[in-house]
């Protein structure tokens, strides 16, 4: 269950949803499939742990070199976040819908 919180923003893609809360960079939850998950990142915004929170389990583990690239990924593609919150290409072209609410 995501906690009740100002909403920042959202996108969704196929099903796939970005929820952020608080003042960091990158989201705090995503809920893809139906399912919810967690998104713990560093201090830069790179995440380093994706949690399913219903089970707790760790769905994607990210190791980064001291050059920000990728040592380790547990479940490559999983979500398209990177090191200090690089964005992987997502086609908007297909995507249902794309919306940004601040407040």
């Amino acid at each position: 269950m995501v906690p009740s919180g100002k909403h920042i923003a959202s996108l969704c893609t196929d099903a796939l949803h970005w929820i952020g809360y608080g003042c960091g960079s990158t989201p705090d939850y995503m809920i893809r499939g139906g399912r919810t998950y967690r998104i713990l990142a560093d201090y830069l915004g790179s995440p380093r742990l994706v949690v399913d929170v219903a089970t707790g389990v760790v769905v994607q583990r990210l190791d980064y070199d001291p050059w920000g690239n990728i040592s380790q990924d547990t479940n490559p593609g999983f979500q398209p976040f990177g090191f200090a919150l690089t964005y992987k290409e997502v086609d908007l072209k297909s995507a249902p819908c794309a919306r940004i609410r601040i407040g």
